[in-house]
Order: C-alpha cells, then sequence, then structure tokens
C-alpha cells in the first residue's frame, strides 16, 4: 500500500488521507474498544501512524517537526485519541446495558464458558 499510494506523487494528500483512513486506521482499531493498552503499545500505534501522515507530508524525522504539528496541517485527529474515545463510549453503551438488566450484553465469551461449566457438571 505504501508504494501504491503513499509514495505516489501524482496522489493528493487528501486522497492519501482517504485511503489511510479507509484502510489503515480500522484495521489498526478492531476491537480497540475492549484493549488494555500499556506504554509501549500507544508508543508503537503513535510511531505507525506518524510514519504514515510524515510520509504524506512529505516531512522527516531530520525535519524535527512535532508529531502535533503534522497532525494539525492535515487535519487529522490522533489514532490514540479516537481509542480512548471508542473505549469511553464502549464502557458508557456497557453500563447503560448493566442498567437496563440486559443480560446478552455480556458477550459471547462468557456464555460459552458458562455453557462449557454446565455440560461439565451434567456429564458428572
Amino acid at each position: 500500500m505504501r508504494r501504491q499510494v503513499i509514495e505516489r506523487k501524482v496522489l493528493s494528500k487528501a486522497t492519501k488521507l482517504r485511503v489511510i483512513n479507509a484502510m489503515a486506521v480500522p484495521t489498526l482499531l478492531y476491537g480497540s474498544e475492549t484493549w488494555t493498552l500499556q506504554k509501549r503499545h500507544r508508543r508503537k500505534i503513535q510511531a505507525m501512524e506518524m510514519k504514515y501522515l510524515r510520509k504524506i507530508e512529505g516531512v522527516t524525522r531530520l525535519d524535527r517537526v512535532p508529531d502535533e504539528d503534522i497532525r494539525r496541517r492535515l487535519g487529522v485527529e490522533a489514532v490514540l485519541a479516537v481509542v480512548d474515545r471508542k473505549k469511553k463510549e464502549w464502557r458508557e453503551r456497557r453500563n447503560v446495558a448493566g442498567e437496563a438488566g440486559e443480560e446478552s450484553f455480556r458477550g459471547g465469551c462468557v456464555q460459552k464458558e458458562t455453557e462449557r461449566t454446565a455440560k461439565k457438571e451434567v456429564d458428572r
């Protein structure tokens, strides 16, 4: 993807950002609502994001341009800010569902584990 889109001089910055936002960011953020991010994970996510944004902007690390300046120039929200927002929204939805008494919000893994435990007890 980098050679086909990011490094092509003919494509505009807006087109390159659309491709990144349509392909790379959703792949990166899949399931991020439930992640427990450590500092090293946050650094790696930010490094990946800035690698693409710097390439689109035509700036290298040697130019010593701060990440926030690059994001501001391109008009892009930080991926980690999106992760934090999605986690907050997920927690709020989860709390609202818990208050409403919806047991189906527990998730498939918990339900399957409960079913396995029940089958083991029946088999004994």
